[in-house]
């Protein structure tokens, strides 16, 4: 538990969702996606494949899902890119440092 002086760090991203959607990490998951299009994965697969861990593996595909740029029809089911072109968009716009 947390003293009073220490507090849960809260992201306005919550807990589920990364901050990055193009960090290094991320970006490796993303290009194997759009590579495959329009291939459905799970989570356990795309994770290995892409060389990430499995829970920022379910981050990024929850981030994905929240953009409604991916889907997934139940918690256990397969993750699916739905908009392309709108993921690629977004990172030709997304600012870099």
């Amino acid at each position: 538990m947390f003293t009073k002086k220490e507090q849960p760090l809260n992201s306005e991203h919550g807990p589920d969702l990364v901050a990055n959607i193009f960090s290094k990490k991320a970006t490796d998951i993303i290009r194997l996606l759009l590579v495959n299009y329009p291939k459905t994965w799970a989570l356990r697969d795309l994770a290995k494949e892409s060389g990430t861990a499995p829970g920022y593996t379910s981050r990024v595909s929850n981030t994905l899902i929240n953009q409604r740029l991916a889907l997934r029809s139940s918690a256990r089911s397969e993750l699916k890119i739905i908009a392309p072109e709108d993921l690629l968009k977004c990172r030709a716009t997304f600012p870099t440092s």
